[in-house]
């Protein structure tokens, strides 16, 4: 700890929110509590929210509580977060055959990719600046769209037998996901490219009117709760029950090479978290 900050890999995401989290439930006696806490601490959030699916779908202690409020705590200043964007995956593979380049016996499979890419770039073009599909809520108001190409280093005077094109799309709610989604299918059949689609989670969104924004924003003393374009587990447990992303930290500092939290956001975000678990489990519905 240096300076009213607290140095490490995760600090500001996640252990420092989960630190708060437990903190805060430390104040209260079961005995008090007219609806149950529940405290859950999930893994592979970064990469595919497997450990909340996991949760969501195979735990017996999560579906038997019928938790219907809850608190995602990633970092946000602790300001109250009621919508994020969802994330999925597209894995393009398209296959060719490996010769010295010279000898035209080989197939580059990048000659299979190149249309299929021609495709993703104008998709690209036109969810980045036609605003049927924007939603002015987010900053930016446009999904991701990234692309990323890899041929496993191939040589130059080799035919690439292997070329892999890896799309990242995050969907905003009220988008149409389908619809995009069966294009880029169509495309990936129409060129002979092998697609596997991953997904990851649905957009989030909690209605501004539910009881825990509206709390939330009370215990916070905000204004008005505010999407961001990251995601969180709220991409699986938005699915069951009504949530906001809150916490302490901010989202900046995730992921570099001195990472920290400031202690201040830390005490701050105990007592948000404990007058939350008053207003749902001592006083009200949980």
């Amino acid at each position: 700890m240096k300076g009213g900050r607290i140095y490490g890999r995760g600090s500001g995401d996640m252990k420092g929110q989960i630190a708060c989290a437990l903190c805060a439930v430390e104040r209260f006696n079961a005995s008090g509590l007219r609806q149950p806490i529940t405290v859950v601490v999930t893994s592979d959030e970064e990469t595919n929210c497997g450990g909340a699916r996991a949760v969501a779908t195979s735990s017996g202690m999560f579906r038997d509580v019928k938790v219907r409020y809850g608190v995602i705590t990633e970092p946000t200043l602790l300001q109250v977060v009621h919508a994020h964007k969802g994330a999925m995956r597209f894995i393009a593979t398209a296959r060719g055959r490996a010769a010295h380049s010279s000898t035209g016996k080989g197939f580059n499979a990048h000659l299979k990719m190149i249309p299929f890419l021609y495709d993703m770039w104008t998709m690209y073009y036109e969810i980045t600046t036609d605003k049927k599909h924007f939603n002015e809520a987010f900053d930016p108001p446009f999904s991701d769209w990234n692309i990323t190409i890899n041929d496993g280093n191939t040589a130059s005077n080799v035919t690439a037998p292997l070329s892999r094109v890896t799309l990242n799309y995050r969907a905003m709610p009220g988008q149409d996901v389908a619809g995009i989604v069966g294009r880029v299918k169509a495309s990936a059949r129409r060129h002979g490219v092998h697609l596997a689609p991953m997904k990851i989670g649905k957009p989030f969104f909690t209605p501004l009117d539910s009881k825990v924004v509206k709390e939330a924003l009370a215990v916070t003393r905000r204004p008005k709760a505010r999407t961001v374009s990251y995601g969180t587990d709220g991409m699986v447990f938005g699915e069951y029950l009504e949530s906001v992303v809150l916490g302490p930290g901010d989202i900046k500092q995730a992921h570099t090479h001195d990472e920290w939290v400031s202690v201040d956001q830390l005490r701050k975000g105990i007592e948000v978290y404990a007058r939350l678990i008053d207003r749902f489990c001592a006083q009200g519905e949980g």
